[in-house]
C-alpha cells in the first residue's frame, strides 16, 4: 500500500504542532492519550501524513497546547 503524499500545508501544520508541543515538553505519547488518538496517529498528524484533520481535533489540539486556535487555522489560507 502506497502513501498519500501530503499537502505541503499540512506539513506545515503538523510541523508547527510538534514545534509546539516540544517547546512545552509535552511527550507524544502523553500529548496523544489527551487527544485519546494513539501515538502512531500523533506521529501521522505531526508529519503531515493525515488528510482529513477536523475543526473539533485541531481545537482541542490548541487546548492543550494552549494556543490560539486561529493559530492553527491561518495555516490553512497559505
Amino acid at each position: 500500500m502506497s502513501k498519500k503524499k501530503s499537502a505541503p500545508f499540512l506539513r506545515e501544520i503538523g510541523s508547527h504542532i510538534r514545534n509546539c508541543r516540544e517547546e512545552r515538553r509535552i511527550p507524544r505519547k502523553s500529548f496523544a492519550h489527551s487527544l485519546q488518538i494513539s501515538p502512531q496517529q500523533l506521529s501521522n498528524i505531526e508529519n503531515g501524513n493525515i488528510n482529513d484533520i477536523g475543526i473539533v481535533r485541531i481545537s482541542e489540539i490548541a487546548h492543550i497546547l494552549r494556543i490560539d486556535f486561529l493559530e492553527i487555522v491561518r495555516m490553512f489560507k497559505k
